[in-house]
């Protein structure tokens, strides 16, 4: 079950295809947060549903694994994703905005619920909104020029929190080109854990700018984990179906509190 916790990690952040790779910046130049903020939160998809292929690498200090994925997506009502390991599908995740099931085979587990199960797995309290917008390489939170300072860092705009926040802490770095997350960096306050969520390349599909790998690393108090997303093919606007059926026989995944 701990591949596959990663692995929804992983897919909590973005869609993409390979074509068309944006790899560079131009020169950056120094703008007010207001029209960082500005640029950044008129980003907004323009497709219905998305429909994608990945492969998925995890590595820990003790586990090394790998798997492919589909994943489906229905703009502001449905996220699914089916994980496939040695060419066998071993579980499924269907997430609403009210909703989150899931069930593994392996261990034969599942789960009927709200957020409180992607909360566990990912550190912080998460609306389908803040999955959404990962999903699409775009803040966590919908930026606030009058909470935020901007600087140029390592060739993307770093926003800074004015206050610190009292359950955790969100830096952001935004690329000066499209203006999509370049990286986003959340630890929770007074504890060594910390979620980095690197994009590592866009590209131009559709008219939209979308991320095309992503590196994602969790430090949970000092154990490590790294995992490498490639999508391997996208479409846009096809119809949809996210078909989810609890087998047999399982046990509820009680989450500990």
């Amino acid at each position: 079950m701990k591949l596959l916790k990663y692995i929804v990690v992983c897919f909590l952040i973005t869609a993409c295809k390979s074509q068309n790779t944006l790899v560079s910046k131009r020169e950056i130049k120094q703008l007010s947060i207001a029209k960082i903020v500005k640029r950044h939160n008129s980003n907004s998809l323009d497709k219905k549903t998305v429909k994608a292929r990945l492969k998925i690498k995890f590595e820990s200090e003790t586990e090394k694994a790998s798997a492919t994925a589909k994943l489906r997506i229905e703009k502001d009502k449905n996220i699914w994703i089916s994980v496939t390991k040695t060419g066998y599908p071993f579980a499924k995740i269907h997430i609403t905005p009210t909703r989150v099931r899931y069930y593994e085979k392996i261990h034969k587990v599942y789960f009927d619920g709200d957020f409180s199960l992607l909360n566990t797995w990912l550190g912080t309290d998460f609306t389908f909104k803040m999955v959404q917008n990962l999903l699409l390489g775009h803040a966590l939170f919908k930026l606030n020029k009058k909470e935020l300072t901007a600087q140029i860092v390592n060739k993307s705009y770093k926003l800074n929190p004015k206050q610190a926040n009292r359950k955790f802490d969100i830096l952001y770095f935004i690329n000066p080109s499209h203006f999509h997350v370049d990286k986003e960096v959340i630890s929770k306050e007074n504890t060594l854990e910390t979620l980095e969520l690197t994009y590592t390349t866009y590209q131009e599909l559709a008219g939209e700018i979308f991320p095309k790998q992503i590196s994602i690393i969790t430090n949970k108090e000092g154990k490590i984990a790294h995992i490498e997303a490639e999508y391997k093919s996208v479409d846009f606007n096809k119809k949809t179906n996210f078909p989810f059926a609890f087998p047999e026989g399982y046990k509820e995944l009680v989450l500990k509190k």
